[in-house]
Protein backbone atom coordinates (compact mmCIF):
# COMPACT_ATOMS: atom_id res chain seq x y z
CA UNK A 1 0.00 0.00 0.00
CA UNK A 2 0.76 3.59 -0.76
CA UNK A 3 0.99 4.74 2.52
CA UNK A 4 3.36 2.01 3.80
CA UNK A 5 6.46 3.56 1.85
CA UNK A 6 5.74 6.81 3.64
CA UNK A 7 8.33 7.12 6.41
CA UNK A 8 7.22 7.77 10.16
CA UNK A 9 8.99 10.95 11.50
CA UNK A 10 9.36 8.82 14.37
CA UNK A 11 11.77 6.44 12.77
CA UNK A 12 14.44 9.49 12.91
CA UNK A 13 13.99 9.90 16.80
CA UNK A 14 16.67 10.26 18.96
CA UNK A 15 18.88 10.10 15.79
CA UNK A 16 22.12 12.42 15.38
CA UNK A 17 22.69 13.63 11.41
CA UNK A 18 25.46 11.14 11.71
CA UNK A 19 23.55 8.61 12.40
CA UNK A 20 20.96 9.19 10.18
CA UNK A 21 23.52 9.84 7.20
CA UNK A 22 24.66 6.25 8.50
CA UNK A 23 21.44 4.97 7.90
CA UNK A 24 20.94 6.35 4.70
CA UNK A 25 24.01 4.46 3.02
CA UNK A 26 22.41 1.03 4.20
CA UNK A 27 19.43 0.32 2.00
CA UNK A 28 18.10 -2.43 4.76
CA UNK A 29 17.83 0.35 7.24
CA UNK A 30 14.36 1.17 7.75
CA UNK A 31 15.35 4.97 7.38
CA UNK A 32 16.58 4.21 3.95
CA UNK A 33 13.62 2.36 3.04
CA UNK A 34 11.10 4.64 4.31
CA UNK A 35 13.10 7.77 2.79
CA UNK A 36 13.30 5.85 -0.56
CA UNK A 37 9.75 4.61 -0.89
CA UNK A 38 8.50 7.89 0.44
CA UNK A 39 10.74 9.63 -2.97
CA UNK A 40 9.30 6.98 -5.40
CA UNK A 41 6.06 7.78 -4.21
CA UNK A 42 6.24 11.67 -4.94
CA UNK A 43 8.25 10.94 -8.10
CA UNK A 44 4.66 9.23 -9.15
CA UNK A 45 3.04 11.87 -8.22
CA UNK A 46 5.25 14.00 -10.08
CA UNK A 47 4.86 11.45 -13.30
CA UNK A 48 0.92 11.75 -12.74
CA UNK A 49 0.78 15.47 -13.41
CA UNK A 50 3.71 15.88 -15.98
CA UNK A 51 2.64 13.22 -18.35
CA UNK A 52 4.97 10.94 -17.73
CA UNK A 53 7.83 13.32 -18.10
CA UNK A 54 10.87 12.94 -17.90
CA UNK A 55 10.46 9.46 -19.36
CA UNK A 56 13.22 7.99 -18.34
CA UNK A 57 12.24 8.21 -14.50
CA UNK A 58 8.80 7.50 -15.52
CA UNK A 59 9.45 4.67 -17.15
CA UNK A 60 10.64 2.78 -14.28
CA UNK A 61 8.25 -0.04 -13.04
CA UNK A 62 7.98 0.82 -9.54
CA UNK A 63 6.80 4.44 -10.96
CA UNK A 64 4.47 2.77 -13.37
CA UNK A 65 3.39 0.52 -10.02
CA UNK A 66 3.08 3.67 -7.63
CA UNK A 67 0.92 6.07 -10.62
CA UNK A 68 -1.56 3.04 -11.51
CA UNK A 69 -2.47 3.40 -7.64
CA UNK A 70 -2.73 6.65 -7.08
Amino acid sequence: MIKDALSSPAVLAGMTWAGVAAALRDPSSSVAQGVDGAANVIMAAICTITGNQPSAVCSSPTIRELEARL
